[in-house]
């Protein structure tokens, strides 16, 4: 929990550290495994994070999250093919869910996919209509398209589903200026 709490207030080093001792104390232990790589992601060492979810995955290869942790990790890396192979994983395994669709959207966007990715989240927005991710996220491809008018109604979306979400509530300031 300690180490939780360290990744959760952007103290990554502390929570790389506290999990890095986990994983010797509990080598079977897929958690360890995925917080670490989220720690290695927090502070850029994606190649070392990938390594420990594929270690994860291993260990528990019926858990969607670590397929999608993974994928983020890998779009990170521009390793776009397998990111998308990941996601495809993820959703075999929980199809109901929308993280699977978001992850897809991040990916795709990070590969240049733009209409790929709006219509992903699009898909997330189906499962979970308050989903302030996938409204920041739309609102970000109709700002790049020049739709203001729908950007800062996808900006201000994901402030009514989320107020503490300051990258919407920035980019809502952007366009009302």
């Amino acid at each position: 929990n300690a180490a939780a709490g360290a990744l959760e207030t952007g103290r990554a080093r502390d929570a790389e550290m506290a999990f890095r001792q986990l994983t010797r104390e509990f080598p079977r232990a897929f958690e360890a495994h995925q917080y670490l790589a989220r720690a290695l992601v927090a502070r850029h060492a994606t190649k070392e994070a990938i390594a420990e979810l594929d270690t994860s995955i291993q260990l528990s290869p019926r858990e969607p999250v670590l397929y999608f942790d993974a994928a983020r990790a890998l779009a990170d890396e521009r390793e776009f093919d397998r990111a998308f192979r990941r996601v495809d994983e993820g959703r075999r395994l929980e199809a109901t869910s929308f993280y699977g669709p978001l992850t897809e959207g991040v990916v795709a966007r990070a590969a240049g996919q733009t209409d790929r990715a709006e219509h992903a989240f699009q898909a997330a927005l189906q499962m979970n209509p308050t989903l302030a991710a996938a409204h920041y996220e739309l609102a970000a491809i109709a700002e790049s398209r020049h739709d203001h008018d729908r950007a800062r109604r996808e900006y201000q979306q994901a402030l009514d589903d989320d107020p503490t979400l300051d990258v919407a509530r920035a980019g809502l300031a952007r366009l009302v200026r």
